[in-house]
C-alpha cells in the first residue's frame, strides 16, 4: 500500500474559535437523550463522532435551549444516515421507517419518484 503524508497549509480565519460556554452540559444532556432513546448502538463511536462539538462550534453564541435542540437534530439525523447506509437497522428507534408494512405504501412511492 502507498502511504502518503499530506502537509496541509494553515489556514487563515479572521475570527477566533470559540466554543459554546454549555459545551458539556449538552454533550451530557444529549448523551442522555440518545441513550434514552437507543438512538447510539455504540457508547465508544458516539463518544467518537462528537457532533455535539460541531454543533457547539457553529453556534457558539446561541441560546443554550437552542444549541441543544440544534444538537438533538443532529444526533438523530446523523444516526438516520448511518441506519440508511447500512440497511441494517440496529436501533429499534428507527426500525418501523426502514422495515414498514404496507401502510405507507403510496408515500414510499411517492418519496421513490
Amino acid at each position: 500500500m502507498d502511504f502518503r503524508k499530506f502537509t496541509y497549509p494553515k489556514i487563515h480565519c479572521c475570527f477566533p474559535r470559540k466554543i459554546h460556554a454549555d459545551y458539556e452540559k449538552i454533550y451530557e444532556e444529549t448523551l442522555q437523550w440518545a441513550i434514552d432513546f437507543k438512538l447510539h448502538s455504540a457508547y465508544d463511536k458516539y463518544k467518537k463522532e462528537n457532533l455535539t462539538k460541531l454543533t457547539c462550534v457553529a453556534y457558539p453564541d446561541g441560546e443554550y435551549e437552542r444549541v441543544l435542540l440544534i444538537n438533538k437534530w443532529m444526533i438523530h439525523i446523523f444516526a438516520l444516515d448511518d441506519v440508511i447506509e447500512s440497511n441494517v437497522v440496529e436501533c429499534p428507534f428507527f426500525g418501523p421507517l426502514v422495515y414498514h408494512g404496507t401502510e405507507n405504501k403510496d408515500v414510499i412511492s411517492l418519496m421513490d419518484k
